[in-house]
């Protein structure tokens, strides 16, 4: 609503029509209704068309094209992005993630790295790169990156809680434990929780997996995974 009133006061404002396109996609994001698609390609194309949004509508259009599919439409947009202001965050980060779906793997990293630099003393390009590096399986390093989030944010769960994943997708069950431990003495979650149950489980320790997996399903009771979890360590614990 507000940036229908902005483009009706000014409708050569490039920047609101950019925000107004970057808030149809959220919508569609969220209700996954395709005729805002349209509307927000439309937004997105008029924020370029009147060539004073700077590099918001093409981060605009590039989160479009990456959303639905069209990666190297989308890595066209944020390199233009990037051109236009080097120091965008976002375009960069779209630029890596439409590399990687490219299977650019190396320009991927070096784009991802590139976000580090831009920010080195923020968590979240970091968090990027280590997420990367694990969809990548490659352990060794997604776990450095991630150990540099919580060098960062030392107070919050989500840097701990992601290093016990890691640890866990690699296999290194001991090693999951302590920064699971330390997430749920910052704050309780139920994926933490699962996450935590299953370290024990591997490790064969299945009397310390029950209470852990009755605290998932006492946090979301919801979720059939918590519940089968829990009972094949009541099964394997005797019970």
């Amino acid at each position: 609503i507000f940036f229908d009133r902005a483009l009706q006061l000014d409708p050569n404002y490039g920047m609101a029509q950019a925000e107004l396109g970057a808030a149809y996609w959220s919508k569609y994001d969220a209700s996954k209704d395709k005729k805002l698609i349209a509307k927000a390609r439309q937004a997105c194309s008029k924020a370029i068309e009147l060539g004073n949004s700077g590099a918001s509508g093409h981060v605009c259009l590039g989160t479009l094209e990456n959303g639905t599919g069209e990666y190297e439409r989308g890595a066209d947009e944020f390199r233009k992005a990037v051109q236009l202001d080097p120091s965008r965050d976002l375009a960069y980060i779209g630029l890596a993630s439409a590399y990687e779906h490219l299977g650019k793997l190396d320009d991927a990293e070096k784009t991802y790295q590139q976000v580090i630099n831009l920010r080195p003393q923020y968590w979240r390009g970091y968090n990027l790169l280590a997420t990367f590096y694990l969809r990548q399986a490659q352990y060794d390093k997604s776990a450095a990156m991630m150990q540099k989030v919580i060098d960062l944010t030392p107070d919050s769960f989500r840097g701990y809680a992601n290093l016990g994943a890691i640890y866990l997708a690699d296999a290194k069950y001991s090693d999951a434990i302590k920064p699971l431990d330390e997430s749920l003495r910052i704050r309780a979650t139920a994926a933490t929780y699962t996450n935590l149950g299953t370290a024990y489980f591997h490790l064969r320790r299945y009397a310390d997996a029950v209470p852990t997996y009755e605290q998932a399903v006492k946090l979301d009771p919801s979720d059939y995974t918590n519940w089968g979890n829990l009972g094949e360590a009541y099964y394997l614990a005797g019970d």
